[in-house]
């Protein structure tokens, strides 16, 4: 896979759809809820019946089914590497990685260390 960026995250949440579904003024799904804040995080975070329980960590439909899904993120806010993988010149696939597994090892190896040191 091949990095092509980041997406940085203020909300610990992270939103794949079509944007001309809910972007401009004559798309075919537009809605007032993405347009508002508020409402947006009401439909997210509350019971529903395109929601799945975004507490659990699984996706959420808070615009209505198919027009985008909603995920937390591994560790919230931050920004997180988007890899693409191809086949041939097509992009098959894209991943967010929001844990990194090598990472958080050398993290709690770091850790094991500071604890030692506060032990002494």
């Amino acid at each position: 896979m091949e990095q092509i960026g980041t997406v940085c995250v203020d909300a610990g949440i992270v939103m794949i759809g079509d944007p001309c579904y809910t972007l401009s003024d004559n798309a075919s799904h537009r809605t007032d809820i993405a347009r508002v804040w508020d409402r947006f995080c009401e439909q997210t975070f509350a019971p529903g019946p395109h929601q799945k329980g975004h507490r659990d960590g699984e996706a959420v439909e808070p615009l209505g089914e198919g027009i985008g899904l909603v995920v937390s993120t591994g560790y919230g806010d931050g920004e997180y590497p988007v890899y693409v993988e191809y086949e041939g010149t097509r992009i098959a696939r894209l991943v967010v990685e929001f844990i990194n597994e090598e990472e958080e090892d050398e993290d709690d190896e770091w850790g094991d260390e500071d604890e030692d040191e506060d032990e002494e």
